[in-house]
Protein backbone atom coordinates (compact mmCIF):
# COMPACT_ATOMS: atom_id res chain seq x y z
CA UNK A 1 0.00 0.00 0.00
CA UNK A 2 2.66 2.54 0.20
CA UNK A 3 4.37 1.58 -2.81
CA UNK A 4 1.09 2.89 -3.99
CA UNK A 5 1.00 5.98 -2.49
CA UNK A 6 4.91 6.68 -2.78
CA UNK A 7 4.28 6.33 -7.19
CA UNK A 8 1.01 7.92 -7.02
CA UNK A 9 2.99 11.18 -5.40
CA UNK A 10 5.57 10.41 -8.57
CA UNK A 11 3.34 10.36 -10.88
CA UNK A 12 1.21 13.57 -9.63
CA UNK A 13 4.49 15.64 -9.53
CA UNK A 14 5.86 14.59 -13.00
CA UNK A 15 1.90 15.35 -14.39
CA UNK A 16 2.82 18.97 -12.64
CA UNK A 17 6.24 19.33 -13.74
CA UNK A 18 5.25 18.36 -17.31
CA UNK A 19 1.86 20.26 -17.23
CA UNK A 20 4.22 23.48 -16.05
CA UNK A 21 6.69 23.15 -18.98
CA UNK A 22 3.94 22.68 -21.54
CA UNK A 23 1.34 25.07 -20.40
CA UNK A 24 2.96 28.96 -19.74
CA UNK A 25 0.46 31.43 -18.92
CA UNK A 26 0.89 34.90 -20.35
CA UNK A 27 -1.38 36.64 -17.75
CA UNK A 28 -0.30 40.01 -16.35
CA UNK A 29 -2.53 42.75 -15.49
CA UNK A 30 -2.10 45.15 -18.50
CA UNK A 31 -2.46 43.05 -20.88
CA UNK A 32 -6.00 42.77 -23.14
CA UNK A 33 -6.01 39.41 -23.35
CA UNK A 34 -4.61 36.73 -21.14
CA UNK A 35 -3.87 33.18 -21.26
CA UNK A 36 -4.07 31.59 -17.75
CA UNK A 37 -2.83 28.09 -17.12
CA UNK A 38 -2.79 26.42 -13.68
CA UNK A 39 -2.32 23.05 -13.18
CA UNK A 40 -2.22 21.35 -9.25
CA UNK A 41 -2.33 24.84 -7.49
CA UNK A 42 -3.98 28.06 -6.78
CA UNK A 43 -3.23 31.20 -8.57
CA UNK A 44 -5.01 34.64 -8.38
CA UNK A 45 -5.36 37.16 -11.20
CA UNK A 46 -6.25 40.69 -11.09
CA UNK A 47 -6.49 42.56 -14.53
CA UNK A 48 -6.19 46.02 -14.80
CA UNK A 49 -6.69 46.61 -18.73
CA UNK A 50 -8.22 48.92 -20.41
CA UNK A 51 -9.99 47.53 -22.41
CA UNK A 52 -9.81 43.99 -21.51
CA UNK A 53 -11.09 41.82 -24.17
CA UNK A 54 -10.60 38.28 -22.85
CA UNK A 55 -8.73 35.29 -23.21
CA UNK A 56 -8.62 31.73 -22.49
CA UNK A 57 -7.94 30.10 -18.28
CA UNK A 58 -7.23 25.68 -17.70
CA UNK A 59 -7.67 24.60 -14.64
CA UNK A 60 -6.74 21.15 -13.80
CA UNK A 61 -6.99 20.65 -9.84
CA UNK A 62 -6.35 23.63 -9.35
CA UNK A 63 -8.23 26.69 -7.33
CA UNK A 64 -8.39 29.96 -9.66
CA UNK A 65 -9.71 33.26 -8.54
CA UNK A 66 -9.67 35.89 -11.57
CA UNK A 67 -10.68 39.69 -10.25
CA UNK A 68 -12.13 41.84 -13.24
CA UNK A 69 -13.48 44.53 -11.08
CA UNK A 70 -10.35 46.99 -12.37
CA UNK A 71 -10.89 45.92 -16.13
CA UNK A 72 -12.65 48.27 -18.63
CA UNK A 73 -14.50 45.63 -20.43
CA UNK A 74 -14.30 46.58 -24.86
CA UNK A 75 -17.23 47.80 -26.42
CA UNK A 76 -17.67 44.23 -27.65
CA UNK A 77 -17.80 42.80 -23.83
CA UNK A 78 -15.26 40.32 -22.46
CA UNK A 79 -15.29 37.12 -23.48
CA UNK A 80 -13.50 34.31 -21.38
CA UNK A 81 -13.06 30.57 -22.87
CA UNK A 82 -12.65 28.09 -19.75
CA UNK A 83 -11.38 24.44 -19.04
CA UNK A 84 -12.10 23.46 -15.89
CA UNK A 85 -11.15 19.90 -14.87
CA UNK A 86 -11.50 19.07 -11.09
CA UNK A 87 -11.02 22.98 -10.32
CA UNK A 88 -13.04 25.82 -9.13
CA UNK A 89 -12.98 29.05 -11.18
CA UNK A 90 -14.04 31.83 -9.46
CA UNK A 91 -14.52 35.33 -11.42
CA UNK A 92 -15.10 38.52 -9.30
CA UNK A 93 -17.18 41.54 -10.99
CA UNK A 94 -18.20 44.60 -10.18
CA UNK A 95 -22.24 45.06 -9.91
CA UNK A 96 -24.51 45.78 -12.60
CA UNK A 97 -22.27 43.61 -15.45
CA UNK A 98 -24.56 41.27 -17.51
CA UNK A 99 -23.15 38.21 -17.33
CA UNK A 100 -24.00 34.85 -20.80
CA UNK A 101 -22.40 31.92 -19.64
CA UNK A 102 -22.86 28.02 -21.01
CA UNK A 103 -22.42 26.93 -17.56
CA UNK A 104 -25.69 27.86 -16.28
CA UNK A 105 -28.85 29.66 -17.37
CA UNK A 106 -29.30 33.32 -16.21
CA UNK A 107 -31.95 35.45 -16.04
CA UNK A 108 -31.55 38.11 -18.38
CA UNK A 109 -30.04 41.21 -17.88
CA UNK A 110 -32.50 44.29 -17.82
CA UNK A 111 -31.44 47.19 -20.25
CA UNK A 112 -28.46 46.97 -22.79
CA UNK A 113 -26.03 49.14 -21.71
CA UNK A 114 -23.96 47.42 -19.26
CA UNK A 115 -20.98 45.52 -19.87
CA UNK A 116 -21.27 42.21 -20.94
CA UNK A 117 -19.05 39.24 -19.88
CA UNK A 118 -19.29 36.12 -21.92
CA UNK A 119 -18.13 32.28 -19.75
CA UNK A 120 -17.77 29.85 -22.36
CA UNK A 121 -16.39 26.49 -21.99
CA UNK A 122 -16.63 23.14 -20.04
CA UNK A 123 -16.36 22.41 -16.48
CA UNK A 124 -15.52 18.98 -15.28
CA UNK A 125 -15.57 17.66 -12.11
CA UNK A 126 -15.72 20.97 -11.25
CA UNK A 127 -17.12 24.59 -10.94
CA UNK A 128 -16.87 28.23 -12.53
CA UNK A 129 -19.20 30.45 -9.89
CA UNK A 130 -19.53 34.64 -10.47
CA UNK A 131 -19.55 36.73 -7.83
CA UNK A 132 -20.15 40.44 -7.59
CA UNK A 133 -17.98 42.67 -4.82
CA UNK A 134 -17.82 46.44 -4.77
CA UNK A 135 -14.61 48.07 -6.62
CA UNK A 136 -11.91 48.33 -4.10
CA UNK A 137 -11.10 53.10 -3.86
CA UNK A 138 -7.88 51.95 -5.50
CA UNK A 139 -6.69 49.68 -8.58
CA UNK A 140 -3.89 46.91 -6.81
CA UNK A 141 -0.25 47.47 -8.00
Amino acid sequence: MGRLIAWTAVLIAAVKLGAKALLKSNATPERDEIDLACVIGRTSFVSTADPFLGGTVLAIASMVDIDLRHAGPAPTGIEIGLRVIASRVRVVIPGGWQVISTFAPLPPAEGGDEPRLWLTGRAWLGSVEVVTAPIAATKPV
